[in-house]
């Protein structure tokens, strides 16, 4: 008996985008592992012969006709065959065939309209990784070993060992003397004759293209699809655009090769797997290809966007290998992409933001903390000036939801514990710089505030300031923090306090008005200077507030 098909499955295809993801868990993975094979019984002559299949469409001569023969009767059932393999480490040798990632790249390609827009594209798409991924262990001669360590493994746990196979020797090429590793990778492109490459030049653009092209669905189905590492994918491309840089025209190697690239780079960095190595070898590739960081892009349509958002938010308030860096670079990829009407995205990228850069900053040194919460704030400011639509007379729910942000991230209290550190580095030579860099951060972060002020609804922003108490609390901080300062430095009364009372001045300004407190009159520094030295409070460091000095 046929089977029904379910609502938008296709006939060959299987699947949609928004309905097979969930099937490729790492959870639902190890699920479908633990069933059992006995009910089909031909499932490994299958496999085998569909590889063979595959392998076929790699041949030149047999691409144009092939993909629609061979192709035709290559079902959805097979490529699952295919993929069975996988769960018995033995098996891994009969993926080790250069003409097997050639011909799944083929095959891909007949999916319409996008490669990964049905379940078919998508399970070429996996016997690809882990066809290319086994070449890679098999070209640095470390296939017997690692399959040998992957029978030894615990249930469940012999992918882990595949993944960190490839991972090894991929770290060894890309960072050698500081990892200590051997590299075997080097000439994975033109080996010696008793090798084959594991994909030629014309393969590797095509395996390029097809990513480019569908990078919507890719972010879209890895997002939730994480049991598949791509970092030996995205290795094997920066190999080719290594080699193909050193031939081509400066522009077309630009436009071509190193634009496409750094797209799905940077949206994979959002969804890849949270793994040690993957996030190792991410960051490597970033360092041996730079400039990837500087790049402007642009999202593909609406639906797009919302999906890089939802990964960017989900990566920054949920990742633990992320760097203060690295939020960073996630925000300097993420800000130029939004447009009037999303502005509602705003709001949450304001918390996911903020989290990450209180989660990471004090993980690095002061300098680079520093720059980037700088950065940040100047991508806000950009965020607020030039790509939205509304302003504070509106009032969308996201205009509400913008208040709620701004006191949950508590800007100002990160900005100022940033300064503190700031002021703590600094030596006799370097009291001036530092003092000078303080004020820069100063300033950003009050431009930034007044942009930020002027989407928001002025009399819920004054009640959940007063509600929030989050005033009284920065008092009584600037309140200890003076006698504690003064008693230790005298300078850093200067060169923290009085700027950040200004700063604190003009913050409230925004939101109440200049009109709300005495203190908002002209001579503001002075007047800040007397409400903290009126306040006669005990340290307060800890108690209701993030902020501590040791």
């Amino acid at each position: 008996m046929a089977r029904v098909l379910t609502d938008n499955e296709h006939w060959r295809w299987g699947l949609p985008i928004h309905s097979y993801p969930k099937l490729y868990t790492k959870d639902a993975i190890a699920a479908h592992f633990r069933t059992s094979l006995e009910d089909s019984a031909n499932w490994r002559p299958s496999a085998i012969i569909t590889i063979s299949d595959i392998c076929k469409l790699a041949q030149p001569t047999h691409q144009r006709n092939s993909v629609e023969t061979v192709g035709s009767h290559i079902t959805l059932r097979m490529l699952k065959n295919v993929l069975e393999l996988t769960r018995f480490p033995g098996e891994f040798v009969n993926f080790a065939l250069p003409s097997l990632v050639a011909g799944c790249i083929v095959l891909m390609s007949s999916v319409q309209p996008m490669p990964l827009s049905y379940e078919y594209g998508y399970l070429c798409f996996r016997v690809l990784v882990y066809s290319l991924n086994t070449c890679l262990i098999n070209h640095g001669y470390n296939l017997d070993f690692t399959i040998e360590r992957m029978s030894s493994a615990s249930a469940g746990t012999h992918l882990d060992l595949f993944w960190g196979g490839a991972a090894d020797l991929i770290a060894g090429e890309l960072s050698p003397s500081i990892l200590g590793f051997e590299r075997r990778l080097t000439h994975v492109l033109d080996p010696s004759p008793k090798q084959v490459p594991i994909l030629e030049g014309g393969k590797l653009d095509m395996l390029l293209n097809l990513l480019h092209e569908d990078q919507k669905n890719l972010v879209l189905a890895l997002m939730t699809a994480d049991s598949l590492q791509l970092s030996g994918v995205l290795f094997l491309l920066y190999k080719h655009l290594e080699r193909e840089q050193k031939v081509r025209e400066k522009n077309y190697y630009v436009q071509n090769l190193f634009y496409p690239y750094s797209r799905i780079f940077r949206r994979y960095r959002l969804v890849f797997p949270e793994t040690n190595h993957e996030n190792q070898l991410i960051s490597l590739i970033s360092l041996n290809l730079p400039g990837m960081d500087t790049l402007r892009d642009e999202a593909i349509d609406d639906d797009d966007l919302r999906n890089i958002i939802h990964a960017y938010n989900r990566c920054l308030m949920t990742s633990q290998t992320i760097t203060c860096k690295d939020a960073g670079h996630y925000m300097g990829f993420v800000a130029p992409m939004l447009t009037p009407g999303c502005e509602d995205q705003v709001p949450s990228i304001v918390v996911s933001s903020f989290w990450g850069l209180w989660k990471t900053w004090s993980k690095t040194d002061i300098d680079t903390a520093a720059e980037v919460v700088q950065t940040c704030m100047i991508y806000f400011w950009q965020i607020f000036n030039n790509n939205l639509g509304s302003s504070r007379s509106s009032s969308e729910p996201w205009n509400y939801e913008l208040v709620d942000a701004i006191i949950r991230s508590d800007v100002l209290e990160l900005t100022f514990q940033v300064a503190l550190k700031l002021s703590e580095s600094q030596t006799r030579n370097t009291e001036q710089i530092t003092r000078n860099r303080i004020k820069k951060l100063f300033d950003y972060m009050i431009s930034f505030w007044e942009k930020m002020v002027d989407y928001t609804p002025k009399e819920y922003f004054e009640q959940r300031l007063i509600e929030s108490g989050i005033i009284d609390n920065w008092f009584r901080c600037l309140a200890d923090f003076t006698k504690r300062l003064y008693a230790r430095s005298p300078s850093g009364l200067d060169t923290i306090i009085l700027p950040f009372s200004m700063l604190f001045s003009r913050a409230v300004t925004a939101v109440l008005g200049a009109h709300t407190l005495p203190m908002h009159q002209p001579g503001v520094l002075g007047a800040c200077a007397r409400r903290i030295a009126a306040l006669d409070v005990l340290p307060r460091i800890g108690h209701g507030t993030n902020l501590f000095v040791a």
